[in-house]
């Protein structure tokens, strides 16, 4: 009933450890690789090194183009060279150029990676830089972006993203392609309808100047001969109207500029009223980027015998008075990003970012409310409602369309009375907006 006792000895061949799924779980996709970032906005700098140290990276953010190199040289002195630099690319042209090339004939015999940091319009297009950088991040930055990117600069990873921040194409929202590269005045007083018409445009490599009043508008005009000029025609000072008869005025018999009423206007007899202060047509916001495009292609083409461009207007007269609710906006929909999304290409992420600056702007929108409301002054709600009605109609806030409409209307008429029983209802749909925005852009 006792057991056996026995041994014996075997020889195995030695085999490498590999490192253990947890292990690998453990380390960073970027692990350790050493980068600089230049950003000339100390906040958004530290986006950018949260970001890269989520990765694993060694990050360190300067705000000066002036401080690169004094950091570059620090770091191969004590034997910890950088293995990418990240630039902004809204410095000086001469600048960039200069600091590029001290980094790349100094960075031997390890080379650096230079990678452009740009926002949304492509950033500096100067040729000097462009012929040096082959790899772009832009904003609003977004970790697996910023990721592949540097993944694809430094060999990790074949290519799969683009070297430059694609154009949109203009087949996704207009069959028709932009024949030539057109010179164009855009005449807007507010920042976001700015920032998202001049992004929408230059995407199809148009070169866009903003005029941010009515005044700016004619000096520009005399400055620059354009192609084409879009016209707000509610502004502050100096409406549309009066600054295209000031333009018209100026040209002369000798020059015609063809100028585009681009406004939330929709009234019947506004189209004539364009016409008859001297513009050529008239496309209604929200923005419908076929219309767009149309009117870019019908009124930029140059005159081959040198007189004025005449060509058949592209919008009919509108068939509706501004503010009045229509079948969507009776719906009170708080976000139709369906419907917004066509407006921006298709590109989500430009929608998110213009949504999210909106959403900052509301607060003091809606001060501006109650201010003009409490001078009792009819002119200024008119002009705020007007402008918030435009922005919200181009995001997609639905309900605060059709609000800010009818506060509209009741300053038009002199109602603000009517006009101030309203204000509730707007800043309940303005915090219900809000909310949902917020939502939106965390997903």
């Amino acid at each position: 009933g006792k057991g056996s006792t026995f041994w014996f000895v075997a020889e195995f061949e030695q085999i490498s450890v590999r490192p253990s799924a947890l292990d690998r779980l453990d380390r960073k996709p970027l692990q350790d690789l050493k980068v600089m970032i230049l950003d000339d906005n100390p906040a958004g700098g530290q986006v950018m090194v949260r970001v890269l140290e989520d990765l694993g990276c060694r990050a360190t953010t300067l705000c000066r183009i002036d401080e690169v190199m004094p950091a570059f040289y620090r770091a191969q002195m004590i034997d910890l060279p950088y293995d990418v630099v990240i630039m902004d690319m809204q410095f000086a042209c001469s600048d960039l150029e200069e600091t590029i090339c001290l980094i790349q004939s100094e960075s031997a015999p390890k080379p650096v990676t230079v990678i452009g940091l740009t926002s949304m319009t492509g950033g500096n297009e100067c040729r000097q830089v462009k012929d040096k950088i082959t790899h772009y991040i832009t904003r609003p930055v977004k970790q697996s972006h910023i990721q592949e990117t540097i993944e694809v600069a430094i060999g990790k990873r074949a290519r799969s993203i683009p070297r430059r921040p694609e154009p949109l194409s203009v087949a996704q929202v207009t069959d028709e392609k932009p024949s030539s590269v057109k010179n164009i005045l855009l005449v807007e007083d507010n920042e976001i309808n700015q920032r998202m018409i001049k992004t929408l445009l230059s995407r199809q490599g148009h070169q866009i100047d903003v005029a941010g009043n009515g005044l700016q508008a004619i000096e520009k005009a005399k400055q620059k001969s354009y192609d084409l000029i879009f016209m707000d025609i509610q502004m502050p000072e100096m409406d549309g109207y009066t600054v295209t008869q000031r333009i018209r005025q100026w040209e002369g018999t000798t020059r015609h500029t063809p100028i585009i009423a681009m406004t939330a206007h929709a009234l019947p007899g506004d189209r004539q009223k364009c016409l008859n202060a001297g513009m050529d047509d008239y496309v209604t916001k929200p923005i419908d980027l076929q219309k767009v495009f149309h009117a870019i292609e019908v009124w930029g083409a140059p005159s081959k015998t040198g007189q004025p461009v005449v060509a058949k207007p592209s919008v009919k007269e509108p068939a509706q008075p501004a503010g009045t609710a229509n079948p969507r906006s009776e719906t009170s929909e708080v976000l139709d990003t369906p419907g917004a999304l066509p407006r921006f290409g298709g590109d989500e992420e430009f929608y998110l970012s213009v949504l999210e600056d909106f959403m900052e702007a509301l607060p003091e929108k809606m001060q501006a409310l109650n201010q003009a409301t409490q001078d009792s002054d009819c002119d200024k709600l008119t002009y705020v409602a007007h402008n918030l009605k435009g922005l919200a109609a181009n995001v997609g806030a639905m309900q605060l369309f059709s609000i800010s409409g009818q506060i509209e209307t009741y300053g038009k008429a002199g109602k603000m009375e009517e006009a101030v029983l309203l204000l509730d209802k707007a800043a309940s749909a303005v915090e219900t907006l809000q909310q949902r925005i917020r939502e939106k852009i965390t997903k």
